[in-house]
């Protein structure tokens, strides 16, 4: 099974652009990645313009087999597209009058579980859509490290794999793991 979400940004002009990502769409991977490395607006872009993905990466990086499974290349996570990688048809980004309007025609249709919103100014938003009712990102959450640390650190996640998941976010998003989740680590490996 997937964890599947939807990305998008709001434009210069207030309408709304989106993709769909099929895998790991979680707070722990996604949103880490996407706050670790997709603050800048035209990488964002960039994004946007590749289309609809079956996994988000740290770079948008280059065609590739879809049927390869290697995380890594050049030492980046590389993005795989439906389109780029597959040869895919009608998998590109779809824009919408504003974010009112995406959530009024594309939620209802959709299987997703996360939803992440770059806001005009540069901020990450997320809601899990199992929540679903809202109209504006101002009724979204902000898409923090905190948030993510929750998250990994909730009932969702199994006691025994909360540090693992904490750990693994941090690795994702090139940030430092915390002491006594390390320290945590480290003992049980003894």
């Amino acid at each position: 099974m997937s964890t599947r979400s939807m990305i998008g940004k709001v434009n210069a002009d207030n309408t709304f652009t989106a993709i769909y990502c099929h895998s790991d769409g979680y707070l722990s991977y996604n949103g880490a990645i996407l706050l670790g490395h997709w603050a800048d607006t035209e990488k964002i872009q960039a994004l946007m313009d590749l289309g609809d993905i079956s996994s988000l990466g740290t770079v948008i990086g280059e065609e590739h087999s879809f049927d390869d499974y290697e995380d890594m290349h050049d030492g980046e996570r590389w993005c795989k597209a439906y389109g780029r990688d597959r040869g895919e048809k009608n998998v590109g980004s779809k824009t919408f009058d504003s974010f009112k309007d995406f959530c009024d025609k594309k939620l209802g249709d959709t299987w997703c579980e996360y939803l992440y919103v770059m806001s005009a100014d540069g901020t990450w938003h997320y809601a899990y859509l199992g929540d679903r009712g809202f109209t504006s990102i101002e009724e979204l959450t902000q898409l923090t490290k905190e948030e993510i640390f929750d998250y990994a650190t909730s009932e969702r996640i199994i006691d025994i794999y909360q540090d693992q998941e904490v750990a693994m976010a941090c690795e994702i998003a090139g940030w430092d793991v915390p002491e006594d989740v390390a320290e945590r680590l480290a003992d049980r490996r003894e």
